[in-house]
């Protein structure tokens, strides 16, 4: 995974090295193995997690599968639907 930016040249913090560097990092195996498995019991890499103390085990399994592409697709019928069940619960707009 490549993310580029919008100002490629600017320097991350004086290394010279680019901030793409970093969300090539954050998204690898290494992190999720070396890092986020650390802290969080579910990570992006199968295999990476491992179970913290004091924490419910099988969380994956309570997660919800999200199709991102559909969401995206189906914006509008979504955020109208929302509007329909919880507009009447909003604060008032001004």
């Amino acid at each position: 995974m490549t993310v580029s930016f919008a100002r490629p040249s600017r320097s991350l913090f004086g290394t010279g090295r680019s901030p793409s560097c970093c969300a090539d990092f954050a998204a690898s195996e290494k992190a999720n193995h070396d890092l986020y498995a650390k802290a969080y019991s579910v990570v992006a890499y199968p295999g990476a997690e491992h179970p913290l103390p004091n924490y419910p085990a099988g969380e994956e399994k309570l997660m919800i599968k999200n199709d991102f592409g559909w969401a995206a697709a189906n914006r509008d019928k979504i955020l109208q639907e929302w509007e329909q069940r919880y507009g009447s619960k909003d604060a008032p707009k001004s």
